[in-house]
C-alpha cells in the first residue's frame, strides 16, 4: 500500500510493504496505518533534538530552488 502525501511545495509517496495474503482487505489498511504511524514516530523521535544553527538557516536561505520563470 502506498501512501501520498502532497502539499503546496511538497509532495512525495511513502510505499508500506506488508505480506497482503496474511489480511483481509479491511485489516490491510489498518495495519499499513499503523505501521504508517510506526515511521512518522521514529522520523520523530530521530529528529526530535536537530535544530539548525543561525549560520545554517542564513546558507539554506541563498541556495534558490524554486524553478526559473520563462519570460517570452
Amino acid at each position: 500500500m502506498t501512501f501520498q502525501f502532497e502539499s503546496r511545495q511538497t509532495s512525495f509517496a511513502l510505499p508500506i510493504f506488508l505480506n497482503s495474503c496474511e489480511f483481509d482487505d479491511t485489516e490491510i489498511v489498518e495495519v499499513a496505518r499503523s505501521k504508517l504511524h510506526d515511521v512518522f514516530w521514529q522520523l520523530c523521535s530521530q529528529c526530535e533534538d536537530w535544530q539548525l544553527s543561525d549560520a545554517e538557516r542564513r546558507e539554506l536561505a541563498k541556495i534558490n530552488v524554486r524553478p526559473g520563470v520563462n519570460r517570452a
